[in-house]
């Protein structure tokens, strides 16, 4: 039996030294690159609504979320979390949310994404 919820499953990731994410948008609309159970699953409950970031250890040096259209830079600090909206009031992805991954240069990040999705009505 499949269940549909309004989010994904978590996704837990680990960047060790020298880890990092290249900027990108978490709207499955922006993405040039959908695989086939991405894409499923938009069609089925639609974009990817707001991402929320959840940090599990502390970075001793690097590591942060950055969201250079912003000018903002999140430390991954172990019991915190981000959230953010990946779409505007009319569904459309909103461009200023392309973040990215800093390199951890000492230690180790560990954190918990789930993506909430709009649902189709």
């Amino acid at each position: 039996m499949e269940v549909d919820t309004p989010s994904e499953m978590f996704q837990v990731v680990n960047y060790g030294l020298g880890g990092l994410y290249a900027p990108h948008e978490d709207s499955v609309r922006a993405s040039r690159d959908l695989g086939a159970e991405t894409s499923r699953q938009f069609k089925r409950s639609g974009d990817r609504m707001a991402t929320w970031m959840f940090y599990l250890s502390d970075v001793q040096l690097g590591g942060a979320t950055v969201f250079p259209a912003l000018n903002l830079s999140v430390v991954p600090v172990k019991g915190s979390a981000v959230l953010w909206y990946n779409l505007l009031r009319n569904g459309s992805p909103d461009t200023r949310l392309v973040h990215a991954g800093c390199p951890v240069i000492i230690g180790d990040k560990w954190g918990k994404r789930l993506w909430e999705e709009k649902l189709k009505l």
